[in-house]
């Protein structure tokens, strides 16, 4: 009995040291102590993987990582390591002691020095059950963006009082850029256009206006800065511009058509010059159905000291004094420019004077000038255009007049030669 007493003790002892043990008199399985919330030490993490995405070379993208004791005894984290020189990871003195339900939170940085992918595992070390705890880490470098600016911004000569206005091109290339802000500290200069911030995708562009407002007369500049996250930031834009004064239009000569006779048309031609500066002509108004434009378009531009011819018609359609006012419309400092008009509208005469003459043998004659006098002179021209042909009727004579005639030619450059043999014209008294 004592032999069976002494084998069952030790069977016992051996089941219980191996987990198993006898209740009643029968064997049985004893409970076992569980793992993690029941007992050891384990840690659990936030996450798994930390993805960066695309990152600027140059730049730094950082994550935060918690890790969390999730047994029922305090554990110690020794170390916090990552295997690539593209992560880091800062985190609190260690080694730190971590009570259950406590948190550390680690912060991993991804900065790349090239375009391309990367990996790396952040290894944390610590007495828990599960140490190393291991997160994957992954990013990828991309090419940091530049910004560039077309075209160059210099607006030239602009009048004093006015304002001229170009268009500028932004374009992101490499990789992404983003527009933060777009400074312009000047009095002659603005910017308009452009809603900040804004992101390019590479090679893609964003357009901005500057507008020129010259306040005195003199050359100016200014530089529009343009912060970005691009490596040239900021792009510093060069504006220049000369103000200059404002122009003058002037009209010449003064156009009086006198005496023409209901039913026909008489015509002077005019001249328009910019002065001081360059002025451009958009508009013109002349009400009136007697007089009337032509050989001018617009809009047009005078350089400073250019000019540009009209033509005015006049053609009466009642016995009596007509006028009107031509106006033009410009950038010029007095605007509109206007000049007056007037003519007399007169019956048809009773009498008329038909002259006819030899063309002149000159080989640069372009018209003939006609003049007519009393009793031999002094002669006034009667022509209010040059003729082009050789012949001419006098529709303002007298009854009971004696007038005398001559005529000259003139050349392309304006010249007039002598007066031509005289013709004397005897007009009936009745």
């Amino acid at each position: 009995m004592r032999i069976f007493r002494s084998h069952r003790s030790l069977i016992s002892a051996l089941l219980i040291a191996t987990g198993i043990t006898l209740f009643n008199g029968c064997q049985g399985v004893a409970p076992t102590r569980a793992s993690g919330s029941n007992g050891g030490s384990f840690l659990s993490m936030s996450s798994s993987t930390l993805s960066f995405g695309s990152v600027q070379k140059g730049k730094s993208s950082s994550l935060s990582e918690t890790v969390t004791n999730t047994g029922r005894s305090a554990l110690t984290i020794s170390q916090a390591s990552i295997s690539a020189t593209e992560f880091s990871v800062s985190a609190p003195i260690l080694p730190a002691a971590i009570s259950p339900n406590e948190s550390v939170t680690f912060t991993v940085t991804f900065a790349p020095t090239a375009a391309g992918s990367f990996s790396g595992t952040l290894a944390v070390v610590s007495t828990a059950n599960n140490s190393p705890l291991n997160v994957t880490l992954s990013g990828t470098g991309t090419e940091q963006g530049q910004l560039s600016v077309s075209p160059t911004l210099s607006f030239g000569n602009v009048a004093v009082g006015t304002r001229s206005s170009l268009g500028g091109t932004l374009q992101a290339t490499g990789s992404s850029v983003t527009i933060s802000g777009m400074s312009l500290e000047s009095n002659e200069f603005a910017l308009s256009g452009l809603s900040l911030p804004t992101t390019l995708a590479a090679d893609q562009t964003i357009s901005f206006t500057v507008t020129f407002a010259p306040t005195a007369a003199g050359s100016f500049s200014g530089t529009l800065a343009v912060v970005s996250t691009a490596n040239n930031s900021p792009l510093n834009v060069t504006l220049s511009g000369t103000g200059t004064e404002q122009g003058q239009l002037l009209i010449s000569p003064t156009l009086s058509f006198g005496n023409v006779v209901v039913g026909t048309r008489s015509s002077l031609d005019g001249t328009l010059q910019a002065t001081g500066s360059s002025v451009t002509i958009s508009g013109m108004s002349l009400e009136s159905n007697e007089f009337a434009l032509s050989g001018f378009s617009l809009p047009t531009t005078l350089a400073a000291d250019q000019t540009t011819s009209f033509t005015v018609t006049f053609e009466p359609v009642t016995v009596g004094k007509a006028s009107a006012t031509l106006s033009f419309s410009s950038d010029a400092a007095t605007s509109p420019t206007t000049q007056a008009l007037t003519g007399n509208g007169i019956s048809a005469p009773q009498h008329s004077v038909a002259l006819t003459w030899d063309a002149s043998k000159g080989p640069d004659v372009v018209g003939y000038n006609v003049y007519r006098g009393i009793s031999g002179g002094p002669y006034s021209r009667i022509n209010s255009a040059l003729e082009t042909g050789t012949a001419f009727t006098d529709n303002t004579v007298t009854s009971g007049e004696t007038y005398y005639y001559v005529t000259t030619a003139v050349d392309g450059s304006g010249l007039e030669s002598a007066y031509s043999n005289r013709v004397k014209a005897v007009i009936p008294a009745q």
